[in-house]
């Protein structure tokens, strides 16, 4: 920085009423780079600085992230009181422990005065209400495609849904649901493997490894050869050329 020179000075110098730490991070670790520093620089700028730097977003960029398409979504309708009643009502899965409650059964759900099926969590002792089936896309959708949800992932996806609601298959449905975002396998940044510099086995004897590659097209010799198989023993260091007309498998 103390070498900066053209903008980025003039950044330095913009920067400098404010307290920073300029912090480098190696390559390995530096998944998602700035945008600013991934932007094409045809020529020397040397334009003006405005005193409002707007936001640049890089939606077409191969390295900066993909803005989700996010449309009319927040217009979603809220699974209220007033479609949660008819949809428990409607499903059969919700009948079953009601016709337990009325026959003094032991089971787990309970009502509540609105007549909402409920069960305790066995976790948080709070009530969670019972998803029917057809509202269970619809609540999925809320809890991770609008804009104030974020796009979570599937244990905090997860971990949201279980302090209010349950149904059976709530796990695999929060799992298939994240992994079917298209938004979000685009941001991903999966974690890079630490792998070590690939090295050849060490020859010990004559004739043990041989390296082999073919070299051409050359000059075409009289016999018609235009490529050679090289062929070379790695202990000795002996080395022999065999010209070939073609590098087709029956010719090699």
């Amino acid at each position: 920085m103390d070498s900066a020179q053209g903008r980025v000075a003039s950044w330095r110098l913009r920067s400098s009423e404010f307290r920073y730490q300029v912090c480098t991070r190696p390559g390995r670790e530096h998944h998602f780079a700035d945008a600013m520093s991934r932007l094409p620089t045809l020529a020397p700028d040397r334009s003006v600085i405005p005193e409002e730097i707007s936001c640049l977003s890089l939606d077409n960029s191969s390295s900066g992230g993909f803005a989700p398409n996010y449309g009319e979504l927040d217009k979603e309708q809220p699974v209220t009181l007033a479609r949660m009643l008819p949809a428990q009502k409607g499903d059969q899965r919700c009948q079953d422990p009601r016709d337990k409650m009325d026959q003094n059964q032991h089971t787990r759900f309970s009502e509540t005065k609105e007549r909402l099926l409920v069960r305790v969590s066995p976790l948080y002792r709070a009530f969670q209400v019972y998803v029917p089936c057809i509202l269970r896309q619809d609540l999925l959708r809320l809890e991770h495609n609008v804009v104030r949800a974020g796009h979570p992932g599937v244990n905090r996806m997860y971990a949201s849904i279980r302090r209010h609601y349950y149904w059976e298959s709530m796990v695999a449905d929060v799992y298939d649901w994240v992994a079917s975002c298209s938004s979000c396998s685009q941001n991903r940044i999966a974690p890079r493997r630490r792998t070590a510099m690939l090295n050849s086995f060490p020859a010990t004897d004559l004739f043990a490894s041989l390296s082999m590659d073919l070299l051409g097209p050359l000059t075409e010799t009289k016999t018609g050869n235009v490529f050679l198989l090289i062929i070379v023993n790695r202990f000795s260091k002996l080395l022999r050329a065999v010209p070939l007309a073609g590098i087709t498998a029956t010719d090699v």
